[in-house]
């Protein structure tokens, strides 16, 4: 009787182990999907554990981890935080909004850069055309 509760709660501890480390895989996986993140996947751990897969366990702190997470998948940041015990700040609705707004000039000064890169191209073609082509002036009707 003895012998089988044993065996029972080895087996139990070893499915446990197993499932846990399912995750741990399903986790390193999501992780290296995300960039910045997937410095901390390489990093050895126990088996069926998250060890320093987790930025938010005590040991492993990584705030530049912590926050690529946070911004790529909140979800996952939240899942980890829980893990080690801790939480994540409320969002903040006007840092988000500052965010996006940053984002939007970045993509107009990227196009208007880009405007202006091309124009500026063209206009030495113009004048690489003209140094030895020579220009046509309409006001005096001559070649200069």
């Amino acid at each position: 009787m003895n012998d089988l509760d044993l065996d029972l709660r080895i087996d139990a501890e070893h499915k446990k182990a197993e499932r846990a480390e399912e995750d741990a895989r399903k986790i390193a996986a999501r992780l290296r999907l995300i960039p910045g993140a997937s410095q901390i996947v390489g990093r050895k751990r126990g088996y069926g554990t998250l060890g320093a897969l987790n930025p938010w366990a005590d040991g492993h702190q990584n705030l530049s981890a912590q926050a690529a997470i946070t911004r790529a998948d909140t979800a996952l940041a939240h899942y980890l935080a829980r893990q080690a015990g801790k939480s994540l700040p409320a969002a903040d609705d006007a840092a988000l909004e500052r965010e996006r707004q940053r984002a939007e000039s970045v993509a107009r000064m990227q196009a208007e850069t880009e405007r202006m890169r091309s124009r500026n191209s063209a206009q030495r073609q113009r004048q690489a055309w003209e140094a030895t082509h020579g220009s046509y002036n309409s006001f005096l009707g001559q070649w200069q």
